[in-house]
């Protein structure tokens, strides 16, 4: 079982907006004392097999991040080459957006809102690069928001996430959360996927 770390904080925690969601996630990293990095800024966060999912919970209300390599999800990071890897593309993005990233233990979460920052291309063929002995490799990321709706969240502090189950090549989850308590981070796996904000 992973270790969960915890931090505890006094600063006034106000419900997070849309247009605020990036402000509330940056505090979770800072709160935590982990890098926000994202692949576009730091190319050593690129690593397969893993992601960052951030949350800010304030009483029934929960405003998500998720940065993932596509290949975690998807299992390719260049534009859609046939009709079928279009329509998995296109699956997943279904998924993921009617689907909470999170959820109560029991699931009571449902999706307000989903928006994709980034993702890989459904509707065109991919481009292949190659020069005598040169390969350009492409990477790509899965960047998204989202808000859900959470009764009983309140009094729930235990939660759980289908992504590692639902993607099996997302070996570790890493989480970072912010609530009016205070704030914390774990690493989620296929077979550990429950997590509490709470001590």
């Amino acid at each position: 079982m992973h270790k969960t770390t915890r931090h505890r904080t006094t600063l006034p925690f106000h419900r997070p907006r849309t247009a605020a969601l990036a402000l509330a996630v940056s505090a979770v990293s800072a709160l935590a004392g982990m890098p926000t990095a994202v692949a576009a800024d730091n190319p050593g966060s690129h690593q397969h097999g893993q992601a960052l999912l951030q949350l800010a919970v304030d009483g029934e209300q929960l405003e998500l991040t998720l940065e993932s390599p596509a290949a975690n999800l998807a299992g390719f990071e260049r534009a859609a080459r046939s009709a079928e890897e279009r329509q998995q593309l296109n699956d997943i993005r279904h998924w993921l957006t009617a689907n909470p990233l999170v959820d109560t233990v029991p699931a009571s979460c449902r999706v307000t809102a989903t928006v994709f920052d980034e993702e890989p291309e459904a509707g065109a063929d991919g481009d292949h690069h190659h020069g005598g002995d040169e390969h350009r490799e492409s990477h790509s990321d899965y960047r998204l928001s989202q808000s859900l709706h959470c009764p009983g969240a309140t009094t729930a502090s235990r939660l759980r996430s289908a992504l590692p189950e639902r993607f099996p090549a997302l070996e570790q989850l890493q989480v970072q959360w912010l609530t009016p308590r205070g704030q914390g981070s774990t690493v989620l796996t296929a077979a550990q996927a429950e997590f509490h904000t709470q001590p």
